[in-house]
């Protein structure tokens, strides 16, 4: 948005009676001189497609010069590594990771290895003919990756998210699976060579896992988004040995969750991404504090949720949330600002009317505040730049006169005000 049309706006006085401008999310200005800064305030523009098509990302710094880069798994059974030049455009390495099926899952970076560098996990969707889904890409530092040889999981893996999950300081598997078998934890060696614990863990079909310690004893415990039953919540004993906490929750044909403190009280709490049925939609799960959850009254009118991102989009305290939606010409992919109790409105800003299958949210372009990635099913990424833009103003002015006036002063706007009685 053009600040001088912003502001031409913004010095119409309100009236007398209210003292008011604009209402939307207000930022109260008593009295004299005020300063708000609008770097980061959660305002997206298309910046353009900047990769080909491809059904899954994870973002990171590559090649260690400081910028965020791309790993994306595509169709063509293979994954591709893109570095940024610090503007947030990306140019292929020309890597093409050869793997034995076309259905890409997921992929998360992480140091697997603890050379100071990001990895790769990767989980392609198994079949009989190779039960081993799961790859480890060791990378040299340039963003250069190599197998490791490693063949891991089995046919029904699919959900999975990395972690230290036995304390030990390496980065471990929590494999969910994605079909009805079994789960497992696969425990890293330090160096990148990951093997099963002798737990294993029935479990229901599950389209996602998060990692968060929600009962407060200094150790990741993990939340299931079950497909074909209820959600549940399973307590880590700080070794990688995991127990059902008994908690039923309800049934939403859930599709996504991400963790994280929604309502500032200092836990974990969930937001949960739904397919359409008749009993489910897409919510958020309070934590008490000992890892006990209670269902918000918080609800979001969602279609086919493919992803959910929970991040400071608008740079103000608090979590929100960004949604990706699966269903073509429904609706578009959306952004819920949280009022920092949990409550979240959403905002009139989209991202794209588009079907998208995920979500990637990084600095993509260096200027502190947080750009997004939206994939599209069978069309090129599309990268969302987070853009300087206005914050609306409350102007306390007296009853019977007063001005005041807005100067730009390089990301910030001064504000001056001044009324008599």
């Amino acid at each position: 948005m053009v600040f001088d049309n912003w502001l031409s706006r913004m010095l119409k006085r309100p009236s007398a009676r209210s003292g008011r401008g604009r209402q939307d999310r207000p930022a109260l200005l008593e009295c004299c001189e005020e300063r708000i800064l609008l770097s980061g305030t959660g305002v997206l523009i298309d910046g353009g497609g900047a990769f080909d098509n491809f059904d899954q990302i994870a973002l990171g710094d590559l090649d260690g010069n400081g910028t965020i880069d791309a790993f994306t798994m595509d169709s063509s059974v293979s994954s591709r590594v893109w570095l940024n030049d610090g503007s947030g455009a990306f140019v292929d390495t020309g890597q093409r990771l050869t793997d034995f099926s076309s259905t890409a899952t997921n992929v998360e970076l992480a140091d697997l290895d603890n050379d100071g560098d990001l990895d790769a996990y990767t989980m392609r969707l198994g079949a009989s003919s190779n039960k081993s889904p799961g790859r480890v890409w060791f990378n040299d530092g340039t963003g250069t990756f190599t197998d490791s040889g490693q063949r891991l999981g089995d046919q029904s893996s699919g959900a999975f998210a990395l972690a230290d999950l036995d304390g030990d300081s390496d980065i471990d598997v929590f494999d969910a699976n994605s079909r009805d078998s079994d789960g497992q934890v696969l425990l890293n060696n330090g160096a990148g060579v990951l093997t099963a614990n002798s737990q294993g863990f029935s479990l229901s079909k599950n389209a996602d896992v998060a990692l968060a310690d929600v009962d407060s004893d200094g150790d990741l415990d993990a939340f299931l988004a079950v497909v074909n039953g209820r959600d549940r919540l399973l307590l880590n004993d700080g070794a990688g040995n995991f127990v059902d906490s008994g908690q039923s929750l309800s049934p939403l044909k859930s599709t996504a969750v991400v963790m994280g403190d929604v309502d500032g009280d200092g836990d974990m709490d969930a937001v949960i991404g739904s397919a359409p049925n008749l009993t489910s939609t897409s919510f958020v799960w309070l934590n008490d504090g000992s890892g006990s959850f209670s269902r918000g009254s918080q609800k979001f009118d969602l279609r086919q949720v493919a992803d959910v991102a929970l991040v400071d989009i608008d740079d103000d305290g608090d979590l929100d949330v960004l949604t990706a939606d699966s269903e073509l010409g429904t609706q578009p992919s959306r952004i819920w600002l949280n009022h920092g109790n949990g409550v979240f409105t959403e905002s009139l800003n989209t991202l794209g009317s588009a079907a998208a299958s995920s979500l990637g949210v990084a600095d993509l372009d260096g200027d502190s505040d947080l750009d997004v990635v939206v994939l599209h099913s069978g069309e090129p990424a599309t990268v969302w730049f987070n853009v300087d833009a206005p914050v609306p103003v409350e102007v306390n002015l007296p009853a019977t006169s007063g001005t005041f006036e807005l100067v730009r002063d390089g990301s910030e706007v001064v504000v001056r005000t001044q009324g008599t009685a």
